[in-house]
């Protein structure tokens, strides 16, 4: 596991390690209904890029991260042994990239530009705390590319000469997170989530200059999400 990763995950356990005991919570409140709201999110992704057929030599993985914005809307029930059940779908649209050098001018560059899931949610509820556990579907729109600047003084940018290419695709993987809920008041619901999810490969074709035939890259993307929501019931 990446330190990013490591960071990003202790922080959501951290997070949720400092909630007060739900043991003490006494207040009645029922998780049944309908909710939905905005999010804000911390977003790191471990991505990997290849040629499409292993002739060259390896290209370094890329971690775009950032931020996003987006939005959810879930319904929950509550059984009478405080267990929940329910489905939460969302989507936020983000602002994450990342850039490595691979040698001789050349760059590698990927980034996220939405994501979102749609998956299942089973909690336990403590009076105003809800704990919970997610697993489903989860997509993304990421994009993988390559630059070479002007003036390179040797290597394959100064074969090709300066250019930009990328491409992107939409992928769709397996998504699996922990959160916790808190209702603040009858209407309005905070809440902490964190979520992992592995994206399917894809390939997209791009141009270098002097190249009679498109280039061919294989990728893949694993993106964490540590998101704060706002939700209200309806």
């Amino acid at each position: 596991m990446k330190p990013k990763t490591k960071t990003l995950l202790s922080a959501a356990i951290a997070a949720t390690s400092m909630i007060p005991s739900m043991a003490a919570a006494q207040d009645t409140y029922n998780w049944t209904g309908w909710s939905g709201g905005i999010s804000l999110s911390s977003i790191s992704g471990d991505g990997a890029q290849a040629p499409a057929v292993a002739a060259i030599g390896g290209i370094p993985d890329q971690s775009p991260d950032g931020f996003a914005l987006g939005g959810q809307i879930a319904y929950d029930n509550q059984f009478s042994n405080n267990m929940v059940l329910g489905v939460v779908a969302d989507v936020s649209f983000a602002n994450a990239d990342g850039s490595v050098a691979d040698g001789n001018f050349l760059r590698q560059t990927s980034e996220i530009n939405s994501l979102g899931g749609l998956k299942a949610r089973i909690g336990y509820a403590s009076g105003k705390w809800m704990t919970y556990a997610t697993l489903g579907l989860g997509f993304a729109n990421v994009g993988y590319g390559q630059s070479c600047p002007a003036g390179a003084g040797f290597g394959t940018c100064a074969t090709s000469g300066a250019y930009s290419s990328s491409g992107d695709s939409f992928q769709t993987g397996v998504s699996a997170g922990f959160g916790v809920r808190y209702g603040y008041s009858e209407k309005l619901i905070l809440g902490l989530d964190y979520s992992f999810t592995d994206l399917g490969g894809d390939f997209y074709n791009f141009q270098v200059p002097g190249n009679a035939l498109p280039s061919t890259r294989y990728f893949d993307t694993e993106i964490q999400v540590l998101k704060f929501t706002m939700d209200w019931r309806f």
